[in-house]
């Protein structure tokens, strides 16, 4: 029998998404990240690349940050719940992506792209018997459907426009749409956003950066959450973006380079205070809530503590020094008590180096460092209260706070308040990739494990322990059944679906628990693991949609 053609991976690029063999797992890249504000570069490219790097393949590595079960006791039966097609997903071909946008009430949605027709289509389901409830197709989408999550009530999506013809989305030509999850009604919109993550819901109102980076007509926007009215905006220039944001107030960085100004102010847009800057942040993670009130910003050579309410300087400390550094990135843990320092640049021979630091919020206090050497290295970023570093990152961007594994062959893992070692991944000839990614299918959610690859064999790997939740040897399958995808973990239980294809090139597929044998769901059609929302795992089979307790 031939070997079975499964949807896999898409590239790193925005050129249409082409099925490959079904053979050995390849690395997922997923630029995107959901702590929010970005500059405004990298958000550009993030949603290039975050729109085409959808979830097109049966299994990945999903997130899911312990939203309560549907089930009683929380635990897993690998039950079918049921098992209805969408009518909505008759269109979609199996190797365009499908995601999850959350759910609320009694309503999961989806988000899939229709990539004949340039269009995002966004499904409600039933959660409890599986029938389409609404579809609503956002015209003019641009590189693999909607992005977006629910806030409370309403449902955020943003979709891009741009050249169908190349696939490739238009910096400043982002749609925001506000629907209402439980019956797909359009609430409002907003055109013109920078980004699919350069907005943010604060309150009553939701702040956007709106026009390209680069050029002009930049602009800061504050929408009224209820009916998307504006209620005041602000231009802005260079890498403007909202660094901070707090329940009363928030920082943005006016212009870029030695030119920056670092200005506060408050919900309504007023200036509260501004602080001249020698350099300016090349990007930073907003607070979700500002831990006693002080910010970390860069000034130069150094870090500055600035109390959010005034702008008075709390402390000031030099930055490691690595010469004469090409970017600067910070990425504040609240939770912690720290803000992490990452610097690239190269030394005094030419050598490209890294240097990772935290510092104490409060005090400014230096708590460790650590100095990366080689084109590959990079700080990947913090998850949970861990560090994550790496010197094999092939994408060789130094600072890579939005957590980009895909194709790096060694981890190295330390307390993030300490420094001290945790856990570690090394490099040898049978390691292909480690690859991050989230379990709930959802761009907006954070991660937290890991898929290692060795040979034919996939690992997935726990984030705070570093210990294997369960494998899958491509080689012990059945001749004639083929593994199709990545393993993707829920908890302790770690799924993966097989896939055969008989001689009328009919698919068949199974949905199975690496760690027990009687854990099994057979489904028909080419299925993929889709995400798990609430404790319930959805996977999708041709144009049905499937959910599994």
């Amino acid at each position: 029998m031939s070997e079975l053609p499964p949807p896999s991976f898409p590239p790193p690029s925005v050129e249409p998404v082409e099925p490959v063999e079904l053979a050995d797992p390849v690395p997922v890249t997923e630029r995107p990240d959901a702590r929010g504000w970005r500059n405004p570069t990298r958000a550009t490219i993030l949603v290039v690349l975050g729109s085409v790097l959808a979830l097109v393949v049966a299994g990945f590595v999903f997130i899911v940050r312990n939203e309560p079960s549907d089930s009683d006791d929380g635990t897993v039966s690998f039950e079918l719940r049921w098992d209805e097609r969408a009518p909505a997903l008759a269109g979609i071909d199996d190797v365009d992506p499908i995601r999850t946008l959350g759910a609320y009430d009694d309503v999961v949605v989806f988000s899939a792209a229709d990539t004949d027709a340039d269009a995002a289509l966004v499904v409600g389901v039933d959660r409890g018997t599986g029938d389409q409830r609404w579809d609503v197709r956002l015209p003019e989408a641009i590189g693999g459907g909607a992005v977006g999550r629910i806030v409370d009530d309403q449902l955020f999506v943003v979709a891009g426009a741009g050249d169908p013809d190349d696939d490739t989305v238009v910096p400043g030509a982002m749609r925001l749409t506000v629907l209402d999850p439980r019956n797909g009604d359009e609430l409002w919109s907003h055109d013109g956003l920078d980004a699919a993550f350069s907005w943010i819901v604060v309150g009553d109102q939701v702040l956007a950066a709106t026009g390209a980076f680069g050029g002009g007509g930049r602009t800061l926007v504050a929408l009224d959450r209820r009916d998307g009215r504006e209620r005041w905006d602000r231009p802005i220039a260079g890498s403007s973006m909202p660094v901070v944001v707090r329940s009363d107030g928030f920082v943005v960085v006016d212009g870029s380079g030695r030119d920056a100004t670092y200005v506060g102010l408050d919900l309504d847009g007023e200036e509260r205070w501004s602080i001249e800057a020698e350099a300016s942040i090349s990007g930073a993670d907003w607070y979700p809530d500002a831990a006693g009130g002080v910010v970390a910003l860069v000034d130069g050579d150094s870090l500055i503590g600035v109390d959010l309410d005034t702008g008075d300087e709390q402390w000031s400390v030099d930055r490691p020094e690595i010469g004469e550094p090409s970017e600067v990135q910070l990425t504040p843990r609240p939770e912690l008590g720290i803000v992490m320092s990452c610097a690239a640049g190269s030394d005094d021979s030419g050598t490209d180096v890294v240097a990772v630091a935290a510092f104490d919020l409060d005090d400014g206090e230096a708590l460790w460092n650590r100095e990366l050497s080689g084109e590959e290295a990079a700080f990947v970023g913090v998850i949970g209260d861990h560090v994550f570093t790496t010197e094999t990152s092939q994408f060789g961007d130094g600072c890579l706070s939005y957590l980009n594994l895909a194709l790096a062959r060694d981890l190295e893992v330390t307390d993030a308040r300490t420094g001290e070692p945790a856990w570690s991944i090394e490099a040898d000839d049978e390691l292909q990739g480690v690859t991050m990614g989230r379990r709930s299918g959802s761009f907006t959610t954070p991660f937290d494990t890991l898929i290692v690859t060795r040979g034919r064999t996939d690992e997935v790997i726990d984030l705070d322990s570093g210990e294997v939740l369960g494998s899958i040897d491509r080689e012990d399958v059945d001749d004639g059944r083929r593994v199709a995808g990545q393993p993707a973990n829920w908890g302790d239980v770690v799924v993966y679906v097989e896939a055969d294809r008989d001689d009328e090139e009919q698919f068949t597929s199974t949905v199975r628990d690496a760690n027990d044998d009687e854990h099994a769901v057979d489904l028909d059609g080419l299925a993929q693991v889709i995400g798990f929302v609430n404790g319930v795992l959805y996977v999708r089979s041709g144009s049905h949609l499937v959910a599994i307790d």
